[in-house]
This record gives C-alpha cells, structure tokens and sequence, in this order.
C-alpha cells in the first residue's frame, strides 16, 4: 500500500492504486477526496476505488447540501486527525437527517472515517474519507489503528506533491524573468539558474563565473560581500535581504545584485540538501558610464528624483541642506526620504546614509 502512495508524489495515477489498497484493506465502499470550509458546504473532490456512482453537484440552497459530518466534527478533526463519524451521532440519529436521504444514501454511505490531511486556521480542512456501505460493520478498533498508522504517510506524500508543484512553478517564472536568477542552498551551491544567468555565466566577461557548485567573482573585494549576502539570507530566524554591486575585471560597477531569503517549508525534512534557501537576482548595468545616481537606481529601483536626493544626503548629511540645491518643498522632500527608507530598507538617515556610501563607494 505504501508503495502505491509514495510512488503517487511523481505519477498521480498511482494513488488511485493506493485507493483500491486502503478500500480493500479498511473493507470499505467508497474512498473520496472531500475539502470543508467554515459553512460546511458538501464538497467532494474526487471518488476514488473504482466507484461507478456519479457525484451531482451539491445544492448550496439546501441545508442538506451542508456536511454534517464536518458541522459537527471538525474541530476535533483536525485535532485528533482521524475520526469515526458514528461517533459524533447518537444511534440513528444521522439516518433521520436530510443529508443523508439526499447526500449520503444514494451514494451507498453508512459509515464514513476520514483522514484529516490539512487543517488551515481559517477552518478549511482537507479530508481523505472512507466509507462503507449499510451491508458492512461499522469501523472497529483495527480499522481506526490503521488510519492513524497510515495519516502520517498520506500527509508526507500530499506535501511533496506541493513542495514539487511549487518548484516547478518556481522554475517555469524563473524562465521568464529577464534578470539572471539563481537558487543557492545554505552553503551557496547553485541548485538551479534560469536562462539568462546561464547566458551571463557563458560571457566569461563579467563579474561572475561558476566554479564547481559555486558562484565566484571575478573582483576580489565582491568575494566577501557575496558570502556574506548569502550568509544573511540563510541566518535562521533572521534572515535578511542584501543588495550591492558586482565589479568586472577592471574594478568598474558591472551589475546591481540582490541576495532574498527564502522562506522555510514545515516540511523541509523531507527536502533533499540542496533545498533552495536564498534567490540571487543579477542586473547587468547599462553599457552607459555607471555614475552613482544611475547605480542607486538599478540597485534600489529609484526614481530620478530619489537618486537625485540620494546623492546629495551623502554630500550634505541632512534633509536641510539639500532642499535649498534642489527647490524643493520640505513635504515632498519627507515624501521621497520615505521611499527611499522603504527601498533600502533602512529606517533613520544615518543608516540610509551608510547604506548609500557602502553602495556607490
């Protein structure tokens, strides 16, 4: 049974194996995928087994159209992660409800036990259910043991199903941007580089190569800003973003750099070691001569206007002495010291400052 599931995390076809296992090893009827949300509206995703019952839209007018397993069970549900329905009803209690007659009924359901696979806080749940017919016995000790001993795995495998579909949609937006992207693990191995930063690497005339598994620079001074960028990044609970310029052979500002961190998964055990923990974005600077205002706005995004006041708080120091060279009112001054505290992410002119110096030199 195993087997089947963890074989589902590359070919999805074989969870329906995995389904067969489960219903044949819970004597069970109908195993379905089934999502609650705080209205507990009836929402089957998929039958599973080999069921041969068509499943008709739900009619949201009705209250019959609500789960009443999951009105009545979900918090415990997603407490406990497995949960027999019988228990939450008094004996033929369920029967007498609409949404049997209606719902369950005419899908041949008379005992249901489900697998809470995810539970969000806003009380959107996401359920593996296994059901037996009224021929059956109910559910016994056996049946719930196995369910748990089985919940684990299920999780496992529906997270690294995620965790695949979220690379993949990592890699198909890498492809797209027009920056060079690299994905670099902890220790700075490249686990993954779009296009454009394969075409720069390919250059050999820039400010960065590859050697092995690792990014180099081709200036010296670049080599401890890069690892210790990358270092920043990947700092456990206080990683931070970093941005700065790499230098060509000659020395000249050649690209404008930025280090993300990337936020951990829950499920990162799971990950190989070479889990991407930070995104290296690299912008080429124009062929034009790389004065400082054009520098801080390809590192920092900034307008002409805020490279312009930029430059002039590393020559005066104060917001006073630069509003008599550029006529400007103090208000729209504040207003563009803003922006420029939110693009480097500084918070008091002295670091913005510092910031500025470190970036143009």
């Amino acid at each position: 049974m195993l087997e089947h599931l963890y074989a589902s995390v590359l070919d999805a076809a074989r969870f329906e194996d995995f389904a067969t296992d489960l219903r044949v090893a819970m004597n069970g009827s109908l195993v379905a995928l089934q999502s609650d949300e705080p209205t507990h509206r009836h929402h089957v995703q998929h039958h599973y087994a080999g069921s041969s019952i068509d499943v008709r839209p739900p009619d949201y007018a009705n209250d019959a159209s609500q789960n009443l397993y999951f009105v009545r069970g979900a918090a415990a549900f997603a407490a406990e992660g497995v949960i027999d329905g019988m228990h939450l009803f008094a004996p033929g209690e369920l029967e007498r409800t609409a949404f049997y007659d209606e719902i369950l009924a005419p899908l041949g359901v008379h005992y249901s036990m489900g697998l809470c696979l995810h539970a969000d806080a806003s009380g959107n749940i996401l359920a593996l259910t296994i059901s037996r017919d009224r021929h059956r016995q109910p559910f016994d000790s056996g049946a719930l043991d196995l369910a748990k001993r089985l919940l684990p795995h299920v999780r496992n495998v529906l997270q690294l199903q995620q965790r695949l579909q979220q690379l993949e949609s990592t890699a198909s937006i890498m492809d797209r941007v027009s920056h060079g992207v690299w994905l670099l693990d902890a220790f700075g191995h490249v686990v993954r580089a779009n296009p454009v930063a394969q075409a720069l690497l390919a250059e050999h005339r820039g400010g960065i190569r590859q050697q092995g598994r690792m990014l180099a620079v081709i200036w010296r001074a670049d080599g401890d800003v890069l690892a210790n960028a990358v270092r920043a990044a990947c700092t456990r609970f206080c990683a931070r973003r970093s941005d700065f310029l790499l230098h060509d052979a000659a020395g000249r500002a050649w690209a404008a750099c930025t280090v993300h961190p990337l936020q951990a998964r829950a499920f990162d055990p799971w990950q190989s070691t070479d889990q991407a923990a930070a995104l290296l974005l690299l912008h080429p600077l124009a062929a034009s001569p790389a004065t400082p205002g054009h520098i801080l706005r390809e590192v920092f995004g900034l307008t002409h206007a805020e490279a312009e006041l930029a430059q002039l708080l590393v020559q005066h120091g104060s917001l006073a002495g630069c509003a008599d060279k550029l006529g400007k009112s103090h208000e729209t001054l504040r207003t563009q010291l803003k922006a420029l505290f939110a693009k480097t992410e500084t918070h008091h002119q002295a670091d913005l400052i510092r910031r500025l110096v470190a970036t143009v030199g």
